[in-house]
């Protein structure tokens, strides 16, 4: 009898620490997905600004470059407006 008592205090404690790493498992789950989301919800709001000011500018007839750091200096083609607006940044 003790040690089926014994077994099963082990199995208890065994199962037990699995279920304590299973939710510190989850924690950290939890907490990479709220940063994810976090990103991507930052993401969606600067595109949402570079399609508004593409937006405006296109229907103001405005011919508009968006420079990749010092390329346009150097004389390197830029990516024109309407290549952000569709998607090509």
């Amino acid at each position: 009898m003790d040690s089926q008592f014994s077994q099963l205090q082990a199995d208890f404690e065994y199962n037990l620490q699995l279920l304590q790493d299973r939710d510190s498992e989850l924690q950290q789950y939890d907490g990479n997905a709220a940063l994810q989301a976090a990103v991507l919800a930052d993401n969606a709001q600067q595109l949402a600004v570079l399609q508004e000011a593409c937006t405006e500018a296109q229907n103001g007839g405005w011919d508009v470059s968006i420079s990749k750091g010092s390329e346009e200096r150097q004389g390197k083609p830029t990516m024109r407006c309407a290549e952000v607006c569709m998607g090509g940044v």
